[in-house]
């Protein structure tokens, strides 16, 4: 079985929130990056979260 990923975790809305600013701000930006990827690859319905 494989464990979601930390932004696969923030796309689903299984993981807590981690702001805006700092770390978070960086996780904010990387879950819209795979979002986008997982859209073009046709993984994610919706067009994401970006």
């Amino acid at each position: 079985m494989t464990e979601a990923t930390l932004l696969d975790q923030q796309l689903t809305g299984r993981a807590i929130g981690l702001g805006d600013l700092g770390f978070g701000g960086v996780i904010s930006q990387a879950v819209g990056q795979r979002a986008n990827f997982l859209a073009e690859q046709g993984w994610l319905s919706g067009g994401g979260s970006a």
